[in-house]
């Protein structure tokens, strides 16, 4: 089960800054996968992608950050599920994004 507004903030910034600047356009997968001890639900795109290494938005400074939206995913998954879930990103300027989420496998209550 995702908890509700994590998967569409990401997607949205996919579309704004990864597929917008593009003048074709492009496309967005979104994929699931269980693991044997996680889900992870990956959003990649094919967008104009993001230099990390000097602009990562998950390790900037709150005082840096232009887009807020990744962070506040990010903080809220690792507050509900523990510092080993949240989002991992991996982006080649050029080539597009993949924003992996990663959650806690959790049972049904109830039987369902």
């Amino acid at each position: 089960m995702i908890p509700s507004l994590i998967v569409q903030p990401i997607v949205e910034n996919a579309v704004k800054h990864g597929l917008q600047p593009k003048e074709a356009g492009g496309s967005i997968t979104i994929r699931a996968v269980e693991l044997p001890a996680c889900i992870e639900v990956c959003i990649i795109d094919d967008g104009v992608g993001m230099d990390l290494e000097n602009n990562h938005p998950l390790l900037l400074q709150a005082c840096e950050r232009e887009r807020i939206g990744l962070i506040n995913v990010h903080e809220r998954l690792r507050a509900q599920f523990g510092c080993s879930f949240g989002l991992t990103l991996t982006s080649t300027v050029g080539a597009g994004s993949c924003i992996t989420i990663r959650l806690p496998k959790l049972r049904n209550q109830g039987g369902e």
